[in-house]
């Protein structure tokens, strides 16, 4: 989930109320209900401790008579979590993540209350539940992405279009009119702001097939709107039980092969745009890369249904160019280097991710990567 702990995102919503003597925004924001700055005659700090595992002896920060106020925000450190909370309801949080983690007293299942109006706490304020809050209704895009928008935008890949990771504030501390007036209005379904989020045009990117001649006349050149198998359905391939088809989605295959491999009785496959092929060698056709699955060579997250094989024949090569070549052209597709074996004459490895994908490129002269020999040499890729 988005880091909700910061008290500084709660803020967005929530007005402070600066005094003199404050020490810091927890106590501006609970200033007109605590009444900090001394005046104790509506609150106490049991009011508040009671319900977390932190003390509160008074003397333990008063260290004398004119002493106005503890010092909130003087412990960095401190360690806390709910206690005489509801036993028979699940809390999310039950260990502060920061020195002010709000969601401790404010998450269901807290017994907290606050003022209303009486000398004395009346009123309810465990109704925080951040993701349950920011939850959408169940929609297509549910099949694979989380309906809660503070989930859903936590994912490591969410970025804003700066590439910065996105947080409470990016949203209710924007400027974008669309986002805003999705607040204000509390819509919280995803085509509020993700206005092409209707079936047949979301991701229609991510769907083309590269189909072209007699198969782009039936079938198009886009799974999006393909009829013959598809229909516009998401469902489809992001609800299914078929293991080809779920391995098809977590690699983002783009080739209709991936999942048809014999249309019209007929084998066919492709290599994927972003893999590069090297000049000057003769290439084989893709396979199976799990034919290779017991070989020791092959990484752990190319062991799986959804990967493929290429390899080249045996020639005289220049290697020193090879795997300059395949450093340049990877990083050019858009994979990011995981790891580099550079033996001088003898082989090379590549390792690179790319999303939910892998890829590995071996330059070799001996019998399988990673060894030397006479036999020529071989370029071989592993890949989703």
């Amino acid at each position: 989930d988005m880091a909700d702990s910061n008290i500084e995102n709660c803020l967005s919503c929530h007005a402070v109320y600066p005094f003199t003597g404050s020490n810091g925004p927890f106590e501006d924001v609970h200033a007109r209900k605590l009444k900090f700055g001394g005046d104790h005659s509506y609150n106490t700090c049991d009011s508040c401790h009671d319900y977390i595992t932190y003390s509160a002896d008074c003397s333990q920060c008063h260290g004398g008579y004119d002493f106005a106020y503890a010092p909130h925000g003087s412990t960095p450190a401190i360690e806390y979590g709910p206690r005489n909370q509801d036993l028979y309801f699940p809390l999310r949080v039950i260990k502060n993540r920061e020195m002010w983690d709000c969601i401790v007293c404010h998450q269901p299942g807290s017994k907290i209350l606050a003022y209303d109006g009486q000398p004395y706490p009346t009123r309810p304020v465990q109704h925080h539940d951040i993701p349950e809050l920011h939850k959408a209704a169940e929609s297509q895009c549910s099949a694979c992405h989380a309906r809660s928008l503070t989930r859903e935008h936590a994912r490591p890949e969410r970025l804003t279009s700066l590439g910065a990771v996105i947080g409470c504030n990016t949203c209710h501390q924007g400027s974008d009119t669309t986002v805003v007036n999705a607040i204000t209005t509390k819509q919280k379904d995803c085509n509020q702001c993700h206005q092409n989020a209707v079936v047949g045009t979301v991701h229609a990117e991510k769907h083309e097939t590269g189909l072209q001649g007699k198969c782009a006349e039936c079938h198009g050149m886009n799974m999006m709107n393909e009829t013959q198998y598809h229909s516009g359905d998401c469902y489809i391939c992001h609800v299914t039980e078929d293991p080809t088809v779920q391995d098809a989605v977590l690699r983002q295959s783009e080739h209709c092969f991936d999942c048809h491999s014999q249309p019209h009785g007929v084998i066919m496959t492709e290599v994927r745009g972003d893999i590069p092929l090297y000049g000057g060698v003769t290439w084989g056709v893709p396979q199976e890369a799990s034919l290779w699955a017991e070989e020791t060579w092959l990484p752990y997250e190319l062991k799986n249904d959804a990967s493929k094989i290429i390899f080249s024949n045996r020639v005289n090569l220049d290697m020193e160019h090879a795997y300059q070549f395949y450093t340049d052209a990877m990083l050019q597709s858009g994979w990011t280097l995981l790891g580099s074996q550079y033996e001088q004459a003898s082989y090379f490895e590549l390792s690179y991710q790319k999303e939910r994908r892998y890829a590995t490129v071996w330059l070799f002269n001996g019998s399988v990567p990673n060894t030397s020999g006479n036999l020529g040499a071989r370029i071989q890729i592993a890949y989703h």
